[in-house]
């Protein structure tokens, strides 16, 4: 008999997007009962783990391609208990990984990312705001449904696209001119969907907020060419 998920059919579907690869993120819809909401966490692989959250007798190793140091991914984890939260605990007990907290289901859009990246808040100053999601709890209460489930199913896509871009920042010389022009296409497609999740979360804190209320852009002196920002963003 297949097990039920304490909060339903559609947690058990969202994490089901992502089989337990060994070299891959999981996720875990877990209840937060620090700020009543439901959270989606995601596992890192041990490799991934930030060095600040493992015990000094963790063992370390180089990175065979970056020269960096990391968790020894033969050997289970050494986490410190107080660099953690209870849920993030108990599912390093379930798994042997960290895990953060990754999407908050709240509001009447199947949530929104816990924090956004760089790409994330240049794309909210296009909008004429400076912003960052909103914090859990500050959303009405939402069930995790068909919403939350539409919103996560391009996980493995977008985590993907948010590796290459990173790799290409940090290291411009590692993709050759092919799959640099392959990337431009790739950004447009992540654009795409990025627009989605922080317009939802502008709409959202619109609502919440009085328009009187919100930092809204300047009106006087010339405006920014948000077409040719994006453009710029994009390539």
């Amino acid at each position: 008999m297949i097990e039920a998920h304490p909060l339903g059919t559609w947690a058990k579907d969202i994490e089901a997007l992502t089989p337990h690869a060994e070299r891959l993120a999981w996720l875990a819809v877990r209840w937060n009962p620090r700020c009543e909401r439901a959270l989606v966490y995601q596992l890192l692989p041990v490799f991934a783990t930030p060095l600040l959250v493992c015990e000094d007798t963790q063992p370390l190793k180089k990175h065979p391609k970056v020269g960096c140091w990391m968790p020894d991914p033969a050997v289970r984890l050494h986490l410190m208990k107080d660099m953690v939260d209870s849920v993030s605990w108990q599912l390093f007990e379930e798994t042997g990984r960290y895990s953060r907290s990754y999407w908050v289901v709240q509001g009447s859009h199947g949530g929104h990312k816990r924090r956004f990246s760089n790409v994330e808040r240049q794309l909210a100053r296009l909008r004429g705001l400076e912003l960052d999601p909103p914090k859990p709890g500050d959303l009405p209460f939402a069930p995790v449904d068909g919403r939350v489930f539409q919103k996560l199913l391009p996980y493995d896509q977008v985590t993907a696209w948010e590796y290459a871009f990173g790799v290409d920042e940090r290291t411009p010389a590692f993709f050759e001119a092919k799959e640099k022009e392959a990337l431009k296409d790739i950004k447009g497609q992540y654009w795409a969907w990025l627009e989605s999740q922080v317009d939802d979360a502008l709409e959202a804190m619109g609502r919440k907020m009085p328009l009187s209320d919100l930092p809204l852009r300047r009106v006087d002196g010339p405006h920014p060419d948000f077409d040719a920002i994006k453009d710029r963003l994009i390539s």
